[in-house]
């Protein structure tokens, strides 16, 4: 089971511990495993915020 989405050009934001936090019932929305990944794994995961970048025509 897979979802493919057509590339699209983004502009990619690093959220801070604060954003992060303020996310946080977005970020289980999409991925409910993040905290047993992120204990398992031992590190803080960094977690970006994706915007749409203006795009102008053919690759």
């Amino acid at each position: 089971m897979g979802c493919q989405a057509p590339a699209a050009p983004v502009h990619a934001h690093l959220l801070t511990p604060r954003q992060q936090d303020e996310a946080r019932y977005r970020i289980l929305e999409v991925m409910p495993v993040f905290d047993d990944y992120a204990r398992h794994s031992r590190r803080h995961i960094r977690v970006f915020s994706l915007t749409p970048a203006a795009y102008s025509g053919d690759r």
